[in-house]
């Protein structure tokens, strides 16, 4: 399969394969990573690859996510796609208060 490495592990005849990317990846155990947090950001927002283990063996990978990116509002945009009802701005009768505020009856 391209992009992937064969291993043949010595226990079994089963090949593991594994993304190439993935085996060059630098592991750090979760007390260091702790101590090295802002470290390890700023060389993942850089482009390295860092997976991070935990005790139990978990792994997580630490990669940059983008910004998301702003929208301009747009005035007007939903005119007249719905109407809103009159009653919406009248005063709340004494049960739709209860319902409000969460009192019981």
């Amino acid at each position: 399969m391209p992009g992937f490495a064969m291993l043949y592990p010595s226990s079994s005849l089963e090949i593991a394969r594994w993304p190439i990317h993935e085996m060059h990846m630098e592991t750090i155990p979760t007390s260091k990573a702790e101590r090295e947090l802002e470290g390890l950001v700023q060389r993942a927002t850089a482009g390295e690859s860092i997976v991070i283990e935990a005790p139990s063996g978990d792994r997580v990978r630490l990669q940059p996510v983008s910004k998301p990116t702003a929208t301009e509002r747009v005035p007007g945009l939903l005119k007249d796609k719905f109407e809103i009802p009159a009653r919406l701005f009248e005063p709340m009768d004494d049960d739709e208060l209860k319902l409000w505020y969460g009192e019981d009856e």
